[in-house]
């Protein structure tokens, strides 16, 4: 791409009236240059970009059940399960960037970046990922009272893929001519995606008492437990290792093979398995009984508590020892809605 005269010409096409009164710049563009390029040298090389085609089959079945019960007891519920297969296929690209002297007489660690220069290579990197996962679910429901009051459990298993930023082994890598037999952490890499992420894996089990004194009106207390396998995503360094090991990687200044050089860095990893607890109150109603256009209105709520023990690793509580809960989690949530509908 000539940015020069691109820019010129996008100056061009501002001044001119055909472009103001509604001309498209478009047909000022140089797209020669956008995927693949010629060098210097006569050969074509792709240019620098990310791409990823993620395919997705699922299928599910469901079978419904309904049993009369004595007492006038009734038995509902389903049982299903869903098939999820993922196909991955993305490229993207490894940044070296070495930093040299200006002056050989001037190179170390206390000389300024201003006495540098940066140089900057590439190289591909691409993976293939695939993966069918299964989530069964059940769901049960015993009215002790019909439309009054029922008894419900639930289990499952859910499932979040990992975004495909966070699979593709790419990022960057610095060489920093300065800090050359310095011990530091100038020269290494920074954060990089990890093929072998796992998804967020969790089985999911809630019992739960709903109580319909009315038609416009319902309590419930509900217990749930979350068994979470594999968590969320979060980042861990690595160090000693051969993260260019196979790629061809070569210091884009000296020319020389660093693709077994050994790198301290950053990657995605799934977080701790956890168990998550906790119980939930909640209320809806619509206030039907109230006169004129208040009868539009009405208010639903929830309160939970929870807590959550770590099953392997987990972070420590420094001064008792304690297994800390998963990062973020609150120990508690509320909500409360008032709303309008007329319809």
């Amino acid at each position: 791409l000539d940015v020069q005269k691109f820019y010129d010409l996008i100056t061009e096409a501002g001044k001119n009236p055909a472009y103001s009164s509604g001309g498209s710049p478009t047909e000022h563009y140089n797209f020669d240059c956008i995927k693949a390029c010629v060098a210097s040298d006569g050969q074509v090389y792709d240019m620098l970009f990310k791409k990823s085609v993620e395919k997705t089959t699922a299928a599910h079945g469901m079978m419904e059940f309904e049993q009369e019960l004595p007492l006038n007891m009734l038995f509902t519920g389903n049982v299903s399960t869903r098939m999820v297969k993922t196909d991955v296929e993305a490229a993207g690209n490894i940044f070296l960037a070495a930093r040299r002297c200006n002056s050989l007489a001037d190179c170390g660690p206390s000389t300024a970046a201003t006495a540098t220069t940066v140089f900057n290579g590439q190289t591909t990197v691409a993976i293939s990922s695939h993966t069918t996962d299964w989530m069964p679910s059940y769901n049960y429901n015993l009215w002790v009272l019909r439309d009054k009051l029922v008894a419900r459990y639930y289990a499952g298993r859910v499932i979040a893929r990992p975004p495909i930023n966070n699979l593709l082994p790419a990022g960057t890598c610095n060489f920093d001519q300065r800090f050359d037999n310095v011990a530091s952490t100038e020269n290494g890499c920074g954060t990089f995606g990890n093929p072998a992420l796992k998804p967020f894996v969790s089985k999911n089990h809630n019992w739960s008492v709903e109580w319909y004194p009315n038609r416009d009106t319902q309590f419930s207390v509900a217990v749930f437990k979350n068994d979470v396998k594999s968590g969320n995503i979060t980042t861990a360094p690595v160090t000693g290792a051969s993260l260019l090991a196979g790629t061809g990687a070569t210091n884009p200044v000296t020319g020389e093979d660093v693709s077994n050089d050994i790198y301290g860095y950053t990657q995605y990893v799934n977080g701790n398995g956890f168990i998550r607890r906790g119980t939930e109150y909640a209320f809806k109603s619509a206030f039907t009984f109230l006169p004129w256009y208040f009868k539009y209105l009405g208010a639903d709520g929830n309160y939970a508590k929870i807590e959550s023990s770590t099953t392997v690793g987990g972070i420590r509580d420094p001064n008792s020892g304690d297994i800390l809960p998963p990062i973020g989690e609150p120990s508690y949530y509320a909500n409360l809605s008032f709303w309008y509908d007329d319809g």
